[in-house]
């Protein structure tokens, strides 16, 4: 497994700690694996409280 993608796994397991050495190529890719999950899964929470605050309020209309 390359360095990317056990920075994907890693975001995914809760580790949070680079397992490689500062300043080297596979610390930044791991970095980057890391950080692409990271983003990607922030995309993923802010649209669903989006869905939830619009149906909130549709609801809220709804009663009155």
């Amino acid at each position: 497994m390359n360095p990317y993608d056990e920075g994907q796994k890693s975001f995914r397991l809760g580790k949070l700690g680079n397992p490689y050495l500062l300043n080297s190529n596979n610390n930044r890719s791991w970095e980057y694996g890391f950080n692409t999950a990271y983003f990607s899964n922030l995309k993923k929470v802010k649209e669903n409280e989006q869905r939830i605050r619009e149906r909130g309020k549709k609801l809220q209309k709804k009663e009155t």
